[in-house]
């Protein structure tokens, strides 16, 4: 786990929220250094915090720390946010790791075979069969923290047929 004290680095860390998985269990040479897999709702990065589109499963090191539930005061070290408006539901734990390590991350769907398997696969529209199912999109919400295209802008700046 990542050192949640006030330090140089501390830029550099990122709070996993989320809760561990009770029914999958990481096996073998990836279950080195205690890893386990935990639904995770959202996270905080250099005193923000963010919201998943729609939980992931994250895989993650450690037992976590448990994460104050209500109003009552919590760790400026657990949370990484200094002002909270909203509160954390009971049962929340957090992972803090270094935004370097390495991860894996599974987008779950479920439903019905042909809902999540024959119709993106058999599907002839022209749309990937990745994009009908997961809707990354709304998943990662990549668009509101990155905002690319309020910074590039090329096409007002090169002008080549003019």
């Amino acid at each position: 786990m990542a050192d949640l004290n006030e330090t140089l680095m501390a830029s550099s860390v990122i709070r996993l929220f989320g809760r561990k998985m009770t029914d999958l269990k990481v096996e073998g040479e990836s279950a080195k250094g205690g890893a386990v897999l935990a639904r995770i709702y959202g996270f905080s990065f250099e005193g923000q915090y963010y919201k998943l589109a729609a939980p992931s499963i994250f895989k993650v090191h450690g037992d976590g720390k448990a994460v104050t539930p209500g109003q009552d005061p919590i760790d400026l070290g657990i949370v990484g946010i200094e002002l909270k408006s909203d509160v954390f539901a009971n049962n929340v734990t957090m992972w803090a790791h270094d935004k370097t390590d390495h991860s894996v991350r599974l987008d779950s769907v479920a439903g019905t075979l042909a809902d999540i398997l024959l119709t993106p696969e058999l599907s002839d529209d022209g749309v990937t069969a990745r994009a009908q199912l997961t809707g990354r999109a709304q998943l990662t919400g990549r668009a509101q923290l990155t905002g690319r295209a309020q910074l590039t802008g090329r096409a007002q700046m090169t002008g080549r047929a003019e």
